[in-house]
């Protein structure tokens, strides 16, 4: 773990393990998983603003792969649910032709 911020195993956890939950919930009913993408993107965006705050940027400037793998992380994970929506989606399309 550098500085304060949260490490990259909780970072990955979290998100990765949120997203697939969301995707879940999504093959059920789409809407299931409207609430989890919201805490995702809000979680995501109050984390990324964290991470690049004055107090812990220099910390994390010396590790910029650090930076690109928890993005990428978060973006990753508030996209699962969608991805899953849109299977859901399809697969109702399928069922009515």
């Amino acid at each position: 773990m550098l500085g304060d911020g949260p490490s990259l195993t909780a970072i990955c956890t979290a998100f990765l393990g949120l997203g697939l939950l969301g995707s879940c919930l999504s093959l059920l009913r789409w809407w299931a998983s409207v609430p989890i993408i919201t805490i995702l993107c809000i979680w995501g965006m109050v984390l990324l603003d964290d991470l690049y705050s004055e107090d812990l940027y220099p910390v994390y400037s010396s590790h910029p792969e650090f930076l690109y793998t928890a993005t990428i992380v978060i973006v990753t994970g508030a996209f699962l649910p969608i991805v899953g929506i849109a299977v859901n989606f399809t697969r109702r399309l399928k069922k009515t032709k």
